[in-house]
């Protein structure tokens, strides 16, 4: 709640009277009655206009669990209390919330309150005697006790009209003075044995009618997300940069806390931390990095450091089966079935390539050297293909050597402090989990170093295209068009298979052209076809739009490719089409 939604309705809280001093004498039944110290707090549940109710608690409302699950009557908790006295019974009230309740707009607002039917200590449950409203179990979802009893006690708490007394336990009793009630106000009432009194009103007030105390929750924002123009190789992009708006400050135990040095910091980059890429996306794109000041030093293979750890070549193409111990480097679950690799070895490359900058900005690219030529690609590309057969890519390790890039000197040089902690995301297929990093970098220190990681497939190379029906003949019924095979009726489908799962939606292109005696297209095929995410093959239609070689055999080609990086990757399948002429069988 805000400031001006304060409540100003009071209570004030009697007993009979009892001895002030702290003697041995047998204290008067009139006074407080219990045998231990108890800290009372009474709270409004809820305020409106046609009534107002409260909940009360003899252990200040401490006696908590955990929720695990809820189905119908039934609440599964971590724990039923130490003891009866600090523990849930039969019969009585407990309140069920969860942070939704706390924090939400309006904030303050009360669980639902249910009454204890029966609780079994070896399931760690407790069964209401109504069914139970869910909650959000992942936002902190509690069963909290409350003491009040008797017909007067309900579902919506205790009901009162000001200026009556009521009576709580052990001679207790309360009242309500006018005003408005918030849901949460509340009020604590320490009761002693030593005096047999309630210490009320509090020290420092003279006043019997006390305002209620109030857990205000108030909102602040975190963090801005605003876009940032970055000159890159490609040109400009936009990306996202995160603001930090929290106001941070040392603990009081910090009486001389420590100078953080003034540092760059690394703000973006434009790789997804632990997750995969092709190689001709990486050749094309490479690596770029921003930072929050430009660094003046230079950066080179020395100091920004690639390491590429594709699968090993063991004994062969690494596949299952031309390991010369299976057993020491598999898992076995079926022995009918092809072992699965549990151990991967890898190889260790470190790639020496371009680093660039360009004037006026903070970031600095890095590229595959022009001087790789195309025979050295396509060396990494076999490196790479090494394990895909069996999803293991190579890894890409990145990092920058902070205490060597440095922007300034003399006394007002900075180095980079560059050290990210990871955080929970997934991958670009929506499921796997990968570790993100957070930005800016830093931790606090003069130079810390910048790591990262990703994983490569090997470039996707279409390796075949396949007809299902590669010779047809087609023949008219009322004008219409029917291609047979083997003497049924078909609808030929062709389909293209490329050399591992892909990790990215990929277009394929497919193209059909005319054999040179037809003037105009008589095939038709999509100009394209879609690979997802995880998928080796992708399939289309053939079809006949019109028969211009009545009486012949012709012969068409169905052509799949990839955009070429390295080079094409180009197949072919060819379409064999007898024409039929009308009337002819």
């Amino acid at each position: 709640m805000s400031d001006d939604t304060l409540a100003t309705g009071t209570m004030n809280a009697t007993t009979g009277g009892g001895s002030d001093d702290c003697s041995c004498q047998p204290v008067p039944a009139a006074g407080y009655q219990g045998l231990e110290n108890q800290l009372y707090r009474v709270e409004i549940h809820q305020s409106s206009a046609q009534e107002t109710t409260f909940k009360w608690s003899r252990e200040n409302g401490s006696v908590v669990a955990a929720i695990t699950d809820i189905s119908g009557e039934t609440v599964w908790v971590d724990s039923l209390g130490p003891d009866a006295n600090l523990g849930f019974q039969a019969n009585q009230w407990v309140e069920i919330t969860d942070d939704t309740y706390l924090f939400g707009q309006p904030p303050n607002q009360p669980g639902n309150l249910y009454q204890i039917a029966s609780v079994d200590p070896i399931g760690l449950s407790m069964t209401m005697k109504t069914n139970v409203a869910p909650v959000a179990t992942k936002c902190n979802a509690r069963v909290r006790r409350w003491d009040q009893t008797g017909s007067s006690a309900g579902s919506a708490g205790v009901p009162f009209s000001t200026g009556t007394s009521i009576a709580l336990e052990n001679g207790i009793q309360v009242s309500f003075g006018s005003g408005t009630f918030n849901p949460g106000d509340y009020w604590t009432i320490p009761a002693r044995t030593a005096s047999g009194q309630i210490d009320w009103p509090p020290c420092g007030s003279d006043n019997a009618f006390q305002p209620p105390h109030a857990m205000l929750v108030k909102r602040a924002p975190l963090a801005c997300i605003h876009w940032q123009d970055t000159k890159t190789s490609k040109g400009v992009v936009e990306e996202f940069v995160v603001e930090d708006c929290r106001k941070k400050f040392h603990p009081l135990t910090d009486l001389s806390p420590p100078v953080v040095p003034t540092a760059l910091h690394v703000t973006s980059f434009n790789w997804r931390n632990d997750d995969i890429t092709t190689f001709d996306l990486l050749i094309e794109n490479g690596l770029s990095i921003t930072f929050d000041q430009a660094p003046t030093g230079p950066v080179n293979g020395a100091n920004w450091i690639i390491t590429l750890e594709p699968v090993a070549k063991v004994q062969g193409d690494y596949t299952n089966e031309e390991f010369a111990d299976v057993s020491a480097l598999t898992d076995v679950d079926d022995a009918a079935a092809p072992p699965r690799v549990s151990i991967i070895p890898r190889s260790i490359a470190i790639v020496d390539s371009d680093v660039q900058t360009y004037a006026g900005t903070t970031t600095l690219s890095w590229q595959f050297s022009v001087a790789m030529n195309e025979t050295v690609l396509e060396d990494f590309n076999r490196l790479l293909s090494i394990g895909a057969s069996i999803g293991q890519f190579g890894r890409a390790r990145v990092k920058l050597v902070g205490r060597t890039i440095f922007s300034g000197a003399g006394p007002n040089q900075l180095f980079l402090d560059g050290q990210t902690f990871g955080m929970a995301a997934v991958r670009a297929d929506g499921t796997t989990p990968r570790i993100d990093l957070q930005l800016p970098s830093g931790n606090g220190v003069k130079a810390s170093d910048f790591e990262g990681w990703f994983y490569v497939a090997p470039i996707l190379e279409i390796v075949s295209v396949a007809i299902d029906y590669p010779q047809v003949t087609a023949s008219y019924d009322n004008g219409q068009i029917l291609l047979s095979a083997d003497g049924k009726r078909v609808s030929p489908r062709a389909t293209v298979t490329v050399n591992y799962p892909a990790v990215a939606n990929t277009e394929i292109s497919l193209t059909n052209p005319p054999p040179s005696s037809a003037s105009t297209a008589v095939t038709r095929i999509p100009s394209s076809a879609m690979l997802g995410i995880g998928e080796t093959t992708v399939s289309f239609a053939i079809a006949i739009q019109r028969a211009v070689f009545e009486g012949q055999t012709v012969t068409f080609d169905i052509i799949a490719s990839l955009s070429p990086v390295i080079e094409s990757s180009t197949q072919t399948a060819t379409f064999a089409v007898e024409f039929m002429r009308p009337g002819q069988k």
